[in-house]
């Protein structure tokens, strides 16, 4: 079926809200696929980027799931068809013609994995940013140079029931899993982080949580705090000390990766903590951009080990090893979206993702 020659997308505006407009349907560059887009998924991402976004009138989203509508030249024949399920990224708030939150898309081909049919596509939807975040996290910064951590390697995840978080516990477990993890979040979503693979669970609110994970008695020398702002840093540093006398403990030794920039920590991180490293998911894109007034080059290795973990999510979602995270489907479609958004910066949104119906299907 020919596609039509106009598209509704959701897009930023300036100085304004994010609004519903009416843009050509983009025609895929040779690389690319043309997306029909049946589900999108909301991260924090969007409604912080789109808030800020110069100049306006860019495609919000990065997450997705659809259908191939066509290909473009390059694209191996051998790997896609019209009509396949897929998933996949985009850069959300960077493009005109581009990004999640319309009724079509393009999107780099590398960049996109196959649904097996025992995934709904609207599950399908909240794998992107998330699982790619937890990459670049673990594999390209703290395990980058330690792939074969000893029994006694230990992992704390603050804010672990984020769409991040859990995608951290699963890689953990499946790329080392005689790792220790140690999870950070509400007491309500404990149970369904011990069925992901962490060993330990503790209430990052409880005002004995430094005590608590302390008690457990283990070196940790790795962290990641999902969260990344107010004092998380500070108060998920402090849990990674063995004991109160930061003096006694080697600078630096011990290291947590942050989702945004260490000149945005709330409090002092104690000095044997290395607290400065951050990811930045748009990297992984393998193109250049801006992002907080700031340009960042292409980097070829975050693309090409993207591309390779998004390639073999089909295999490992069709096994069962990875599940998606938990969901909400929210009621209305693309114009719909910023509801979503209120609900995300109320803090109404724990423990799950937003989804919307775009155009639907299984």
């Amino acid at each position: 079926m020919p596609q039509p020659p106009t598209m509704q997308a959701f897009m930023t505006r300036f100085l304004r809200a994010p609004a519903l407009y009416t843009i050509p349907v983009p025609t895929p560059e040779p690389d690319e696929l043309l997306i029909k887009v049946a589900y999108v998924s909301l991260n924090p991402t969007d409604h912080k980027h789109a808030a800020m976004s110069l100049p306006p009138a860019k495609i919000i989203g990065c997450d997705f799931s659809g259908t191939v509508a066509s290909l473009g030249k390059a694209v191996d024949k051998s790997s896609f068809a019209l009509g396949d399920r897929i998933g996949g990224i985009v850069h959300g708030c960077h493009y005109s013609h581009t990004g999640a939150f319309a009724e079509y898309l393009v999107a780099d081909a590398k960049l996109c994995f196959h649904v097996p049919k025992t995934v709904p596509l609207e599950k399908a939807c909240t794998l992107g940013v998330g699982w790619i975040s937890a990459l670049q996290a673990l594999e390209q910064r703290l395990y980058q140079n330690d792939k074969n951590p000893g029994n006694d390697d230990t992992l704390l995840i603050y804010s672990a029931a984020t769409n991040m978080g859990m995608h951290t516990i699963q890689q953990s477990r499946l790329l080392h899993p005689s790792t220790f993890v140690i999870a950070l979040a509400s007491p309500q979503h404990h149970p369904l982080l011990r069925q992901l693979g962490a060993n330990a669970v503790f209430d990052y609110k409880s005002r004995s949580v430094v005590d608590d994970v302390r008690k457990l008695g283990k070196n940790i020398r790795k962290g990641i705090d999902c969260h990344s702002e107010g004092d998380s840093t500070v108060l998920a540093a402090r849990c990674m000390m063995p004991n109160e006398k930061d003096e006694m403990c080697k600078a630096g030794g011990r290291r947590l990766i942050r989702t945004l920039p260490a000149g945005m920590i709330r409090g002092q991180v104690p000095a044997s903590v290395r607290a400065d490293e951050w990811i930045l998911s748009y990297t992984a894109l393998g193109k250049p951009f801006w992002f907080l007034f700031k340009y960042y080059p292409a980097v070829p290795q975050d693309y090409k080990a993207s591309s390779q973990y998004l390639g073999n999510l089909t295999g490992l979602l069709t096994s069962g090893t990875v599940v998606p995270v938990p969901h909400r489907l929210m009621a209305g479609g693309l114009a719909d979206i910023g509801k979503g958004f209120d609900e995300m910066k109320a803090g109404r949104v724990r423990g799950q993702k937003l989804v919307y119906e775009v155009g639907g299907g299984s």
